[in-house]
């Protein structure tokens, strides 16, 4: 769980968002964006990659214990789910206009302005000639169909029984594929998992990007990572808190490292409001280093097989979501 979750901020962070900046390439010389509302996602990656980074570092100096690091997990956990509440509302309500996203792209209402500019001129030179152009023949309205409430619940509902269904068939196919291809746990969990489970996400966000809809793309990119940082994993803690459940956010320096430099890399490429395919390249060329590093880790299968059955017989500590 710890190393996917991890994955899917990488995967939206650096793969996602590099191959939408190079998507964008083919068709525009730089692609630019709304700069505060990116900004203020990556703000809140900063501080969750902060606050997954500390309980990490304190869990390697000596002297501490387990139930400290629980503790300091539940509190820090707390913290992270207010800000994500607070960044709701800020995103909504007090400041939704920093958000707000044209109805149409740059390079839409560029072609619009040529058309017009054209359309003048054409204008100009039947006038002086003594002909005048003929009015365009009216344009039939598009009929849009909008699903009802009860349709569109019924939908979710069952995309998300689906999803349930094929992860646990994915779950269970892990040690197998692990076996048969000689594939190191953590490369399956870290780059492969996240790849496969967020498929058609990451496609709608090169899609967007490659018709020039980058706020589009951003905000599938960057908003699932803020979304996964400041909600899943802080109430993972949470609700395993109520549970009784002892989840902590010691999520290893490995994982916390990477994380932690990826944010800066994509706040340093977000940090302009614009990108082009360079940008993307360099992040997609980090994404592969951190897939090739993650292929040599030492596999820990067999010390998480240890350490749940010292649990089971009530001799472990806690259990790192």
């Amino acid at each position: 769980v710890q190393m996917s979750l991890i994955g899917s901020l990488l995967s939206n962070l650096l793969l996602v968002l590099g191959m939408s900046f190079i998507a964008a390439g083919f068709k525009n010389h730089q692609s630019a964006f709304n700069a505060t509302g990116a900004s203020s996602a990556i703000t809140c990656l900063v501080l969750a990659s902060l606050a997954l980074t500390l309980p990490t570092v304190y869990t390697s100096l000596p002297g501490t214990t387990s139930e400290e690091t629980i503790l300091l997990s539940r509190i820090i956990a707390c913290v992270m789910g207010f800000v994500y509440i607070c960044f709701i509302y800020f995103q909504l309500s007090t400041h939704a206009d920093f958000f707000e996203v044209p109805n149409e792209s740059p390079l839409e209402i560029a072609k619009l302005n040529m058309d017009e500019n054209r359309q003048q001129d054409k204008l100009r030179e039947q006038t002086v000639s003594g002909s005048f152009l003929e009015p365009p023949p009216p344009v039939a309205p598009v009929q849009e169909y909008e699903l009802s409430l009860w349709s569109s619940l019924f939908v979710l509902l069952v995309t998300t029984g689906s999803v349930m269904t094929c992860s646990e068939f994915l779950v269970q196919s892990i040690d197998k594929v692990s076996a048969d291809y000689n594939m190191p746990y953590a490369f399956i969990g870290l780059i492969l998992l996240p790849i496969v489970g967020n498929a058609a996400e990451h496609t709608t966000a090169v899609t967007a990007a490659y018709h020039d809809l980058m706020d589009l793309s951003l905000s599938v990119a960057v908003g699932s990572s803020t979304q996964v940082a400041l909600f899943v994993i802080p109430y993972s803690v949470i609700i395993g808190w109520c549970y009784g459940v002892p989840v902590g956010l010691d999520f290893h320096i490995f994982s916390a490292t990477v994380f932690l430099l990826s944010v800066f890399i994509a706040s340093g490429v977000l940090s302009d409001g614009s990108g082009n395919w360079f940008e993307g390249t360099m992040l997609c060329a980090t994404y592969t280093i951190v897939a090739i590093i993650t292929w040599f880790l030492p596999d820990g299968h067999h010390t998480v097989t240890i350490a749940r059955s010292l649990e089971s017989a009530g001799i472990g500590g806690y259990v790192a979501i």
